[in-house]
C-alpha cells in the first residue's frame, strides 16, 4: 500500500511501527475540484512543518509548499480508478456539469470559515482537520446531486484537512506520534476561491489549473 488514495484523507487502523513511503514518482491522470491555501494558512502550515522537522530528519520528509497546500472539495475524474474510457474523454463529458453548478457552489461559501484545529498522523501522512459551519459538506453534497460523473469516481472526503507531510523514508510511529503530539494549531482562515485542476504527477505535485471560481465576498 502506497499510501492514501488522491483526495481521500487517510483512515486511521492499529498503529502500525513504520510509515508508509509515498510514491512520488508515480505520474497521474486526474481532475479535482480543490480550494487553495490562502497565503496566512500556508504560513501556518509552514510553521507546524518547521516545528515537525525539528523532531523527524527532514531527508525522510516530502513537505508539500505553495499551491501544492489546499483543502480537497471533491474529485471529478479519480487518479486510481480503473475507468472503462480514457480519463481525457470522461473529463470532457463531465465538464460542462462540473461548470455549470461550481459558480454557484462558490457564491454559496461566501464569508466561509475554516478553522484548523488538529494535527493527526497516520502511516501515509500527517494532516491538519479543520472546522466549519458544515457549509462545505453542504456545498459537496449540492456537488454531487449535480454532478452524475463516472462510475468509480472517489466521492468526497467527510472532513476538512489539508495534507502537511508525506514521508520520503520510514518512519517509527512511534516517533512521529512524539514529534507530533506538542504541535498545536488554532487558525481561522477564509476561502477565497475554489479551483478545478488537472493533476499529472501524485501529491498535486505537477498540475495546472483549468478553470478557477472566486469565492466572492458578500455585499
Amino acid at each position: 500500500m502506497n499510501g492514501p488514495k488522491q483526495g481521500t484523507p487517510p483512515q486511521e487502523q492499529s498503529s502500525p511501527r513504520l510509515t508508509e513511503v509515498g510514491d512520488f514518482d508515480r505520474e497521474t491522470e486526474g481532475y479535482i475540484v480543490i480550494a487553495p491555501l490562502p497565503e496566512e494558512a500556508r504560513e501556518e502550515v509552514n510553521r507546524l512543518q518547521a516545528a515537525l522537522a525539528q523532531h523527524i530528519p527532514e531527508s525522510a520528509l516530502w513537505l508539500p509548499q505553495g499551491d501544492q497546500l489546499h483543502l480537497t472539495f471533491a474529485s471529478v475524474i479519480s487518479t486510481d480508478t480503473d475507468y472503462l474510457q480514457e480519463r481525457a474523454d470522461l473529463f470532457q463529458q463531465a465538464a460542462p456539469q462540473v461548470d455549470a453548478i461550481m459558480p454557484k457552489i462558490a457564491s454559496g461559501l461566501q464569508d466561509e470559515i475554516v478553522t484548523f484545529n488538529e494535527v493527526r498522523c497516520f502511516p501515509a501522512a500527517i494532516i491538519v482537520t479543520g472546522l466549519d459551519d458544515g457549509s462545505i459538506a453542504q456545498a459537496r453534497n449540492e456537488f454531487t446531486e449535480n454532478t452524475n460523473l463516472p462510475m468509480g469516481t472517489r466521492k468526497p472526503p467527510d472532513i476538512i484537512h489539508a495534507t502537511i507531510a508525506r514521508f520520503r523514508q520510514p518512519v517509527d510511529m512511534d516517533q512521529l506520534h512524539s514529534a507530533t503530539a506538542s504541535l498545536r494549531i488554532n487558525f481561522p482562515f477564509e476561502l477565497d476561491r475554489l479551483q478545478l485542476i488537472h493533476e499529472t504527477k501524485m501529491y498535486t505535485q505537477a498540475h495546472e489549473v483549468v478553470k478557477e471560481y472566486p469565492i466572492l465576498e458578500a455585499d
